[in-house]
């Protein structure tokens, strides 16, 4: 499992941007949150590979 708190830098309101994380194959549960990483994330990987592929590809279209 995977956990990490999120920083957004998207023009999207934050809710819509929680739905479309939930949408990720990966991601089991994502939370908005206070403070200064507002989205937190649970996911499940199967290695650390798989873990930087999921920040490094899946999360583009959040842009």
């Amino acid at each position: 499992m995977v956990m990490a708190s999120l920083r957004v830098n998207a023009t999207k309101p934050l809710e819509l941007v929680k739905q479309e994380i939930e949408n990720m194959e990966k991601i089991k549960y994502a939370y908005v949150v206070t403070g200064e990483y507002p989205l937190f994330i649970m996911a499940k990987c199967l290695n650390h590979q798989d873990s930087m592929g999921l920040i490094k590809n899946d999360a583009t279209f959040l842009e």
